[in-house]
């Protein structure tokens, strides 16, 4: 796919839609990032930015590729929004969902050989469910997980993650629960040291990163881990920040990267030796998304809660930031000031 080709007006909300969840390395070397107003934001292995549009306006919650024969990628959202990409084209439509209950679908996983799973939300409830087939779908629940507030912690969060060998799911309490699709098995994982998770970040390497809490406000007393076995096993690890909000994200390389700063200053940190030293990137936003790809270079994204959201882009380790995408207009910015 070329470079972003907005439909409608130039003013028009869809031509640069805010937000990026979900954001995926594909084979190819592209990424792809659920969006809102039904479109599935895609950057070719030169840097463009362009979309994809479903049939509705309903904010996607999540992608993943699929090797069906009529989809190359999955798209989720609120009420219910399922929807495909079919090879060699360039939109979205709607898969039959079947049986599959009523909510926002904010993940799924999976394969032809192994089926799919999803995990569909209505207000605290979350239901993880499983069909064989993804076209009008048989779904069955495998678990109903409460993921109802917490006092200390703010509202417990729900993760669930694939990839060819595995899929894997948790809410903050834990456990991690895995299924191991070659034997079928299911197994329960510990947490690190059977603490509450705060944040978690899953790197299609297997390489996971964990903050959790035993309790306090802010990340105060919040432990920060690694895990290099689709966590498995737990190594806690030292960082240079004494609030820490943010879990490590690890490059393929092996090079850990970490945002933190929430009273002071926020920056970027990098250790090349497993955590032992850090060196400072870059002074960054530590609100901002990351995402490292195979090539070594990073993307972020963020800014939305200021109404301007933008992707950035740094091919130095993240030293220095170049902007890649915008929903800023400065034309109609400019003629609001006239």
């Amino acid at each position: 796919m070329g470079a972003w080709k907005p439909t409608g007006s130039r003013n028009m909300p869809t031509a640069r839609p805010v937000g990026a969840n979900c954001a995926t390395e594909l084979a190819d070397g592209s990424v792809v990032a659920a969006s809102r107003l039904g479109i599935v934001l895609r950057r070719d292995a030169s840097g463009r930015w362009g979309g994809m549009h479903g049939p509705g306006i309903d904010s996607l919650l999540c992608v993943t590729p699929a090797d069906l024969p009529d989809a190359e990628l999955l798209a989720v959202g609120e009420f219910g929004t399922l929807l495909r990409k079919p090879p060699q084209e360039n939109r979205l439509l709607p898969v039959e969902t079947g049986n599959l209950p009523a909510g926002n679908i904010v993940a799924i996983t999976g394969s032809r050989k192994a089926g799919w799973t999803v995990a569909v939300q209505n207000a605290t409830t979350v239901k993880v469910l499983h069909t064989a087939q993804l076209q009008s779908g048989n779904w069955t629940v495998i678990d109903t997980l409460d993921i109802g507030a917490g006092f200390w912690n703010g509202p417990p969060s729900f993760w669930m993650w694939g990839d060819a060998g595995r899929m894997a799911y948790a809410i903050s309490p834990g456990p991690i629960h895995e299924l191991d699709y070659a034997s079928g098995k299911w197994s329960k994982l510990d947490t690190p040291n059977k603490a509450s998770l705060r944040q978690l970040a899953v790197e299609p390497t297997g390489a996971v990163g964990a903050i959790t809490s035993v309790g306090g406000v802010a990340g105060i007393f919040a432990g920060v881990y690694v895990s290099n076995d689709h966590a498995h096993s737990w190594q806690p690890v030292e960082v240079p920040f004494k609030v820490k909000l943010n879990p490590i994200r690890r490059g393929h390389d092996g090079t850990m990267y970490m945002s933190g700063g929430p009273f002071g200053e926020p920056e970027l940190q990098v250790s090349k030796d497993n955590g032992k030293t850090w060196t400072l990137a870059a002074k960054r936003d530590m609100s901002r998304d990351l995402l490292p790809l195979r090539s070594g270079e990073l993307l972020d994204f963020g800014g939305a809660g200021s109404g301007i959201f933008s992707i950035g882009h740094s091919a130095d380790g993240g030293r220095t930031w170049k902007t890649e995408y915008s929903n800023f207009d400065r034309r109609a910015y400019e003629s609001s000031r006239k």
